[in-house]
Parts: C-alpha cells; sequence; structure tokens
C-alpha cells in the first residue's frame, strides 16, 4: 500500500472521503490509483483519463459493448473502474476474461489490477487483501462481507465456481472462438440488469462472431447492449508535425475527416504518416486499407475491412457516404426507382426468390440498364413467388421487355413457372447450351459451386476498376460483408448481391435478345 501524507482534495478526514467515493469512485481512480507508462522508461504515473476513457465513464450503461480502434486504452479504464467498486463496497464479484494463449495475455491485466489496489493509501482503502493468486484477488471488509476479482481466458473453466458474478469484462471478445462466446455470453446475460453490469470491448474481427452480431443488435436497437464506437483519433498522441503534407493537397477522404469528423491537419498528418509506413507491407494500393484495418474511422469499416473480403471495400465505402445525396425518384413498400425506364434501351432483371416468410431469407431483385449498367430499381423484402412474380413481370413490361433471370433454387421454380405459365411473360433467362459451357436449355441460371466463382469474378473486376456504380444503401452494406473463405462465399445477407449476380449472368443473352453485340462494360468510369 502506498503511504500517505496529507488528505488530498480538501477532505476534513479520510472517512469524509471514502464517504464520497462510495457514491462516486471517479475521484478515488484519479486520486489514487497509478499506471504503468507506455514509455516503460516513465514507470508508474497517476491514472489520467484520456478523451475516451472519459467518455467511457461519463456515457456507460449495465450493458456497453465497444468497438475500439489499436491502443486506445479502454481496458484499463474498465479495469479501474470494476476495480474500484470492488475495493469500495463488499459483494462484487468481478470477471475479467482475456483473450488465449492465457499466460500471454492474462497477465497484463492481473497486474495493472493489483498495481491499482497497491497504489491506494492504507488511510483510504476500506477492506484488505486477503488472497493474491494469479487467477484470484480477494478482499476482505471489516464486517467480514468480501469481494472476489476473477481472471480467465476464454474456454476457461471453473472460474468464480459458487460466485454469483456481477460485474464482467469481456476485454478482446472478438478473439474468442465461436463457441466460447455464445456459452460465455448466454451466462451472462442470465444475470439480472439491476446491480450488474456488463462491459465487451474489442477491436474489429471481420463482419462476423458473436462480438460483430452483438455489436450491430445494439446498433439496431435488438439487444440491451449500449453500443460505443471508438475511432484512433480519440487518442491524444496521434498526431505529427503538419509539414508531411507540404506541398500537396487533401485528398476526398481527408477532406471528409477534417470536415466531419473535425480532424486537425497535425492528425491528417499522422494518418498520412502511418499510411505511408503500412505502403512498404502493402504495395501503395492497399496501403491505406491495411492502415484501417489496425485504425477505425468507422463502425462499419471496421469491421468489413479486417476480414477477407471479395469487393474493393474503400471503393464501396465512398459510394456508402454519398448515398443520402443520390435517394430514389420513386419508392414503395418493396420496389425503390432510381431511373425510370428510357424508350430503346435493353435492361436485364436478376432475381434471388426466397419463401417470402418473415423469418427466411429476403427475395430481391436488380434492375440495371444491360448497356450502360447503371442501376435503375431494387426490389427486397418478405415477398412470397406470387406477388414477387407478379413484381417482376410488371418491372419488366415498364422496362421495355427486360430479361428476366431468376436464380435456379428451391424457391425459384415457383416462379419461372408463374412468370412462364400464368402471366406468359416472353423474355425469361434461358441457359442455352449454344452459347454456355455446361447450358442445359432451361429456365433460369443454375448457381453453383462451379458457376458462382465466375460471376463474382466478374462482379470484382467491375468495381475493382469502378466500373459498378450504385446509389442503394442496402446492395452497398450487402457487398461489402462478402467474405471469401476457401472459394466460399458468405455475409451476414447475400440476397442482394445474388440479384447482382444474376445481372451479370443474364447481360450477354438480353443484349443478344436486342440484336446487340455485348463487348463488355459500356459505363463511363466512375468518378468515386
Amino acid at each position: 500500500m502506498a503511504i500517505a501524507t496529507e488528505i488530498p482534495g480538501g477532505y476534513r478526514t479520510w472517512d469524509e472521503l471514502i464517504v464520497e467515493a462510495m457514491k462516486d469512485h471517479r475521484g478515488y481512480v484519479e486520486r489514487f490509483f497509478k499506471i504503468r507508462h507506455r514509455d516503460a522508461r516513465l514507470g508508474l504515473v497517476p491514472f489520467q483519463f484520456l478523451p475516451a476513457q472519459d467518455d467511457y465513464w461519463k456515457t456507460h450503461s449495465s450493458r456497453d459493448i465497444s468497438v475500439k480502434a489499436r491502443q486506445i486504452a479502454f481496458s484499463s479504464v474498465v479495469n479501474a473502474d470494476f476495480t474500484a467498486d470492488a475495493m469500495l463496497h463488499p459483494n462484487i464479484v468481478i470477471l475479467n476474461m482475456v483473450q488465449t494463449p492465457e499466460e500471454q495475455h492474462l497477465p497484463a491485466h492481473r497486474n495493472r489490477v493489483q498495481t491499482f489496489i497497491d497504489s491506494v493509501p492504507k488511510e483510504a482503502m476500506v477492506c484488505e487483501q486477503t488472497m493474491d493468486n494469479q487467477r484470484h484477488i480477494e478482499l476482505k471488509f471489516p464486517n467480514g462481507e468480501k469481494s472476489h476479482i476473477f481472471f480467465a481466458a476464454y474456454g476457461s473453466a471453473d472460474i468464480g465456481q459458487g460466485e454469483t458474478i456481477n460485474r464482467a469484462h469481456l476485454t478482446e471478445f472478438s478473439a474468442a472462438e465461436p463457441e466460447q462466446a455464445e456459452e460465455m455470453l448466454t451466462n451472462l446475460l442470465g444475470m439480472p440488469l439491476r446491480n450488474s453490469r456488463i462491459v465487451i470491448e474489442a477491436r474489429p474481427n471481420g463482419a462476423k462472431g458473436k462480438f460483430y452480431e452483438t455489436y450491430l443488435g445494439a446498433k439496431r436497437g435488438q439487444n440491451t447492449f449500449k453500443p460505443h464506437f471508438y475511432e484512433w483519433f480519440w487518442e491524444p498522441s496521434y498526431r505529427a508535425g503538419p509539414s508531411i503534407l507540404a506541398g500537396s493537397k487533401l485528398s476526398e477522404r481527408e477532406q471528409w475527416l477534417v470536415r466531419e469528423k473535425n480532424l486537425s491537419l497535425e492528425q491528417i498528418a499522422w494518418r498520412r504518416m502511418m499510411i505511408k509506413e503500412a505502403t512498404a507491407a502493402a504495395g501503395p494500393e492497399k496501403a491505406e486499407a491495411k492502415f484501417l484495418e489496425q485504425y477505425a474511422e468507422d463502425d462499419v469499416s471496421a469491421f468489413l475491412l479486417s476480414g477477407f473480403h471479395v469487393f474493393d471495400q474503400l471503393y464501396l465505402e465512398r459510394l456508402s457516404r454519398d448515398v443520402d445525396l443520390h435517394p430514389p425518384v420513386a419508392e414503395s413498400s418493396h420496389i425503390r426507382i432510381w431511373e425510370k425506364p428510357v424508350p430503346g434501351e435493353c435492361y436485364v432483371i436478376g432475381a434471388d426468390p426466397a419463401m417470402g416468410l418473415e423469418h427466411s431469407d429476403r427475395t430481391a431483385a436488380i434492375v440495371r440498364n444491360a448497356r450502360t449498367w447503371k442501376h435503375c430499381a431494387t426490389v427486397v423484402g418478405h415477398i412470397a413467388p406470387r406477388e414477387f412474380a407478379g413484381i417482376l413481370n410488371d418491372l419488366a413490361i415498364r422496362y421495355n421487355g427486360a430479361t428476366i433471370n431468376p436464380e435456379r433454387n428451391n424457391n425459384a421454380f415457383g416462379v419461372l413457372n408463374l412468370l412462364i405459365d400464368y402471366f406468359r411473360y416472353p423474355n425469361v433467362y434461358l441457359h442455352q447450351t449454344v452459347v454456355n459451357t455446361g447450358g442445359d436449355d432451361q429456365y433460369g441460371y443454375p448457381v453453383s459451386a462451379m458457376t458462382k466463382p465466375n460471376l463474382v469474378s466478374q462482379l470484382r473486376d467491375m468495381v475493382a476498376s469502378h466500373e459498378w456504380l450504385s446509389w442503394d444503401k442496402e446492395l452497398l452494406e450487402e457487398m461489402r460483408m462478402l467474405e471469401e473463405k476457401d472459394g466460399k462465399y458468405s455475409g451476414e445477407s447475400d440476397d442482394l448481391p445474388s440479384a447482382e449476380l444474376m445481372c451479370i449472368a443474364a447481360r450477354a443473352f438480353a443484349l443478344r435478345s436486342r440484336g446487340a453485340i455485348p463487348r463488355g462494360p459500356r459505363v463511363v468510369t466512375s468518378e468515386y
């Protein structure tokens, strides 16, 4: 314990200070807790709240989930918050979970908490430490009641057995194995909301997994967690001399950061310096994306840039920023229209049919100009096959007799039968043997492990060359979430990208049906 010479804060007695600390223990942390400085030469220094830590303290709830950029010092403020709570109040039981391997990550959190306890002078101590091992700190109060602080790595068994956990700090939760994360969160959510707290925090690790799902659910108001997001510029030390910017103009992204995020030229200079460093490892084309993997700037890219994504994330992100500048010209419950049909133009409609049930995948369709590849309209929602066939028929007629190409899946056959036999629509895509390798002269496009990679490759090339454009926020979001692993493509939702692939599959067919000769993309390269 530290030795005190006088009572800080103008209090007349230590008891008065302690009573006040029990009501709000931030002052207790600031007055007494010490933490090891990032520069090891400076040793232990007083705990001073950094901007992100201050924001957390002021805005936390009983259930918090935080996405953070690298080196924001978020874990330490949660450790300080919970440790002070346990030191000032009996019957606080804290569980600190860290990523594996345990021997690498657990000591840092364990030692930090012990340093906090050891920093407090004996006059300010309400309890005494009666147990001290790598996984368990016990604090005993004069009346015999106790508080406990446990430490463990994800997957550990029997931690805190017999104790009722009422404070849980799950650090780097995105690194937990899926089964471990699911089990841990399920168990902790059994704690009553009153008088218990859970803090989940991590850097992103792809748009998948329990951390991502919980954060996304919090943003959408679908669970009890409050979302927090801390970009790299919350860290005050991330600045460099503006001379780095001398003789060059700010990029579009840099201008946006200055305008929308109020960044200084010193922060922009630091950002540019770090991207320059990343160039050596990733090359100039991927350097910015490499930087954003570690130093998040928005909570969409933070997840998307940290996975193995199919499409150019920076280009799609730039489009996403400006979707509000290009609203649909017409909109209904299931249909959004950006460009009305132009006489003489050739159109294609790609469709991904679904069951139309509330908990099934959504039904989706995209309308594109087959010549210019402009995105004209989107259909999306839980739409029953009969209604969907009617919408496709009406849109196709409206768009100059567009070619309709449903993905040939279990739900497509009902849609195809309705289009051909009920509506008698004449221009449905036919997978012809004379044109397609593996063609079978049946209606609709057969998506398989053999055919899908080629379509994805074509779409990837169009996005990479900026010959692809859309102002549909949902389509852009789903495109950004698509990941590739072991030759398979998946995302939280891929209904609209699937419809986009069906447009690509039927493009040549649509142009041939109008007597045009397809010669690849004929769109003007996007300014984005």
